[in-house]
């Protein structure tokens, strides 16, 4: 692969990553100025990083580029599927196998920056500072290693890096909205505060970037009007974030202080509520919550107690219970919810993997046939889910009893 072919194949490659960026701040409970994705994190702890990395850097020797750019892809790919331990696996073996290899370098530097719950902002900067070092033309490591510079509180690097940038990430809608929003935290920090409610805007503007996405860049800037006095703006702001991203918690938070200081003190309340149960399921810095099923499920359930307007609050319980092989439950569940919103096609789909779980694998069958239609083909990659399903909830099924179901399902 030539460089400039391979330029082009991470350029696309490493916007996977800001595709799925996640608003960290579910920890946050101040109006401290948030950071683009992670605001617990102090940027006292930030300089400390930084001034470790600012050590000079060699240039690596080359190895196997071609063994590099596979495992990169493999470790994309994976990190896809959401199967993040695996991904990392790959990428820092991407970077092994050659250590010259400036794709395996940005790849790997996104994935530490934008994929984990706890991102581990240094290591990113130094897989960008060594791919700058070895093309100090290519944006997309100058891109990252702003972005980490800033995550970091080094802005007075990280603005350059970013303006740089900016205008070469216009054609990536998502980068270049990220790239936005991080340049409006800049002016958030160095008190340019109109400035940083336009380019807020303008990153949630940003056409084709995702809801959830939108929805931080709104919250962000809702936080800034609050800030300023501006409480009736910042509300209306807040209330277009959790219609874009209901489970927005920083959103939710903005919103339960807007009302707070109009004097909706009942309604604050109730949104202080939402806030706590939301805060509790979004603890990614604790293992717990997702080792203990119950708690979560019961989290769940006080959630949507606490807000009973939300409405697809329900169907997110449902996938947790299918998640954790709650199959009977979620049977339960989809009776209620069938009763509210008629057998729609969701729950059909949603009714085939909890009866196949639950061993009703003739059951199973006629909601995907109701779900598809008469004359509808069977996805292959939803049946396939189903019998896992059906093999969770039923661990004497053998690989061969899945193959030959799957087998017969996918030919009807």
């Amino acid at each position: 692969m030539s460089r400039g072919g391979a330029f082009a194949w991470i350029a696309a490659l490493s916007i996977a990553a800001c595709d799925r960026s996640r608003d960290a701040s579910h920890a946050e409970s101040s109006h401290s100025t948030p950071s683009l994705a992670h605001p617990t994190r102090g940027a006292a702890d930030g300089v400390a990083e930084v001034s470790s990395l600012d050590a000079p850097i060699e240039r690596p020797k080359p190895g196997n580029r071609d063994d590099a750019i596979a495992r990169a892809i493999e470790g994309r790919r994976l990190a896809d599927e959401g199967r993040l331990n695996e991904a990392r696996t790959e990428l820092e073996g991407a970077v092994t196998a050659d250590p010259a290899c400036v794709e395996a370098r940005v790849e790997l530097g996104f994935f530490l920056l934008e994929e984990l719950d706890d991102a581990i902002y240094g290591s990113a900067l130094e897989q960008f500072r060594v791919a700058r070092l070895l093309a100090p033309d290519e944006p997309l490591a100058a891109c990252g290693e702003g972005l980490a510079r800033q995550e970091l509180g080094d802005v007075d690097r990280a603005e350059p890096l970013l303006r740089s940038v900016s205008r070469a990430m216009r054609p990536r809608p998502t980068r270049f909205a990220i790239v936005t929003a991080a340049l409006a935290q800049i002016d958030a920090v160095r008190g340019r505060t109109d400035d940083a409610l336009r380019q807020f805007q303008e990153a949630a503007d940003v056409p084709g970037i995702a809801p959830r996405a939108r929805a931080i860049f709104l919250a962000r800037r809702a936080d800034l009007l609050l800030l300023a006095g501006r409480a009736a703006e910042a509300e209306a702001q807040v209330r277009e974030s959790i219609v874009l991203d209901p489970e927005n918690l920083r959103a939710h938070y903005l919103l339960s202080q807007a009302l707070k200081r109009r004097g909706a003190t009942e309604e604050a309340a109730r949104e202080a509520r939402v806030h706590e149960a939301l805060r509790a399921l979004a603890d990614h810095n604790s293992k717990r919550i997702v080792q203990d099923v119950d708690r979560r499920l019961r989290l769940r359930r006080e959630l949507i107690a606490a807000w009973p307007e939300y409405r697809r609050g329900a169907y997110v319980l449902v996938r947790e219970l299918l998640d954790c092989a709650r199959f009977d439950d979620a049977l339960r569940e989809l009776a209620e919810l069938s009763r509210r919103d008629g057998t729609t096609i969701e729950i059909h789909g949603l009714l085939a993997r909890a009866k196949a779980g639950a061993g009703d694998l003739a059951g199973a069958r006629a909601s995907i046939t109701a779900m598809c239609g008469t004359n509808a083909s069977v996805p292959a990659a939803f049946v396939r889910g189903v019998l896992e399903d059906w093999q969770r909830g039923n661990p004497a099924v053998t690989p061969e009893q899945m193959q030959a179901t799957l087998r017969d399902w996918i030919a009807r």
